[in-house]
């Protein structure tokens, strides 16, 4: 046999050594498992178990907004982040803490407001898209986490219920209060249309100022034949609808007299001399000092 050559036996031998080898730290492996196994399921038991409850609701706009021409996917993002701002407000938080006792210990210790950060912290809201909503929330017991959700959504809905009423009370109140203001403001022009086309034995109102806006729908021909233009508008469509104001059918005078400014020289100015030759400015007639000068321009009438 040859030196150093190893036989069948030598290998048995060498296999029997390796296994007693590993049985000798077989109950270490071992060991460490069950310990292992024990410590997992002693924190699993000891472990206080959480529940998750989901309430999802809808919101319909009463107008959609692309029908008042609004970017719809912004104000629907919008409505989301307006929606998780209420649901996690402090007074939203407070009145389920209070209703379910929720975290009686942290509010026995830390106060009211460690209470509503740690719900808070066990809320989550979620914007599905399309109106949909949905509000999650961790609690001790099935029936604790699904009637916490239920209510907090309750809350948010009666909550925006209120502000849109306000809304709408506040934008009632304000168009009560311009179409009061229209409405004294259309009396106190008829009273004084009355006064004015009234005889001058009747109503001591003989001098009415307005504005452009007299220039159209108003008659004042039954006692007024004197019409003073403050200032000439470019359309002369416009100064004639202005003179038509008493310059009409039912005028009882026989004459019409028309007025407007001019610039000082008028009458001096060579027709055809350079642009700039005036030596009057109208534009100077409204500052103090103008030398303009009023000139008149009378229309005979026929008759009435």
């Amino acid at each position: 046999m040859t030196l150093g050559a190893r036989t069948p036996r030598d290998q048995l031998d060498r296999v029997i050594a390796l296994v007693k080898r590993s049985f000798r730290y077989l109950w270490v492996t071992i060991l460490v498992t069950v310990l292992g196994a024990a410590l997992a399921i002693a924190f699993a038991v000891s472990r206080p178990r959480s529940y998750v409850s989901q309430t999802v609701f809808l919101h319909r706009e009463v107008i959609p907004s692309n029908l008042l021409g609004g970017d719809a996917a912004g104000n629907a993002r919008n409505m989301g982040i307006r929606f998780r701002e209420m649901v996690l407000a402090s007074p939203l938080l407070e009145k389920a803490i209070q209703k379910f006792d929720l975290y009686a210990p942290v509010v026995r210790d830390a106060g009211m407001n460690a209470a509503i950060e740690e719900l808070r912290a066990a809320i989550t809201f979620r914007t599905s898209g399309h109106g949909t909503f949905s509000i999650e929330f961790k609690g001790d017991t099935p029936d604790e986490a699904q009637k916490v959700t239920e209510h907090l959504a309750v809350l948010l809905i009666e909550w925006e219920r209120e502000i849109q009423l306000e809304s709408v009370s506040v934008t009632k109140k304000f168009l009560d209060e311009e179409r009061a203001k229209v409405v004294t403001e259309l009396d106190d022009r008829e009273k004084v249309k009355a006064a004015f086309q009234a005889a001058p034995d009747v109503s001591p109102v003989r001098i009415l100022l307005a504005t452009d806006a007299a220039s159209e729908g108003l008659n004042l021909q039954n006692h007024c034949w004197q019409l003073i233009h403050y200032e000439i508008p470019w359309n002369p469509n416009r100064m004639e609808q202005r003179n038509g104001r008493v310059d009409r059918h039912g005028q009882k005078n026989l004459e019409v007299h028309v007025y407007h400014f001019v610039g000082a020289g008028f009458d001096q100015a060579k027709p055809a001399g350079a642009p700039g030759d005036l030596d009057g400015d109208p534009g100077r007639i409204g500052r103090r000092g103008g030398g303009g000068a009023p000139a008149a321009r009378s229309r005979r009438r026929a008759g009435p």
